[in-house]
């Protein structure tokens, strides 16, 4: 991999990945179902659908084949 194209991943993950704030989203689900893991016996489940659907929701438009043009695919990642 040049440089040239570990920039444009590099530009392309900021504006795909953190502008659509998946990380932090991602982080939300996981604490409320790591919630449920932690919790005791007379503790409540903690709902997540709302934290599941926001993750989706940030994902979904996310162009995984636009990878391609800097010689990256999802097989490759594997």
């Amino acid at each position: 991999m040049q440089i040239t194209e570990l920039l444009k991943l590099t530009k392309w993950f900021d504006l795909n990945v953190v502008g659509n704030q998946i990380p932090q989203k991602y982080s939300q689900l996981y604490s409320k179902m790591n919630q449920n893991l932690r919790r005791t016996a007379n503790t409540p489940m903690v709902p997540f659908e709302t934290e599941k659907e926001n993750l989706y929701t940030a994902i979904k438009p996310v162009n995984f084949q636009a990878l391609s043009k800097y010689g990256f695919s999802i097989k490759n990642l594997e």
